[in-house]
């Protein structure tokens, strides 16, 4: 699975919707991560990671592909964030991993990913998202 890291704190994963792939979060990464470190993955068969078939267990596959990211990375838990149909393997991950996720967050945009309020609907009222950097 094809990931990047930027910044250095608490590890927050990024996980794209569909049919995008991680650069979706650019802008969140430029802004979380003067404060965290910032994992962004992309999903099977999106951006630079090889297709996986679909299946029964096509969501435990790709969660486990997720766990081999956040060993590559060596970090211990991590926040999981999920944005559309990437909600669904946050959910899963989090699911078969409990001990190494600290929370889910799982949201779909209203306009945008650009780092303001606006950009997402249930988000917001997460602890972790309280000091999250806004721009006008």
């Amino acid at each position: 699975m094809h990931s990047d890291s930027h910044g250095k704190g608490d590890a927050v994963l990024l996980i794209h919707g569909m049919p995008t792939n991680g650069r979706l979060w650019d802008g969140v990464v430029r802004d979380l991560s003067p404060r965290y470190k910032c994992i962004v993955i992309d999903l099977p068969g999106m951006g630079s990671t090889p297709f996986l078939p679909y299946g029964p267990s096509y969501f435990a596959r790709v969660a486990a592909q997720i766990e081999q990211v956040r060993r590559r990375y060596q970090v211990r838990r991590w926040h999981v964030v999920g944005h559309d149909g990437g909600s669904a393997i946050a959910v899963q991950y989090s699911h078969l991993f409990p001990s190494e996720s600290t929370a889910s967050h799982c949201f779909r945009p209203r306009f945008s990913l650009t780092c303001s309020r606006s950009f997402c609907s249930t988000c917001c009222a997460s602890p972790f998202w309280a000091n999250f950097p806004l721009r006008s």
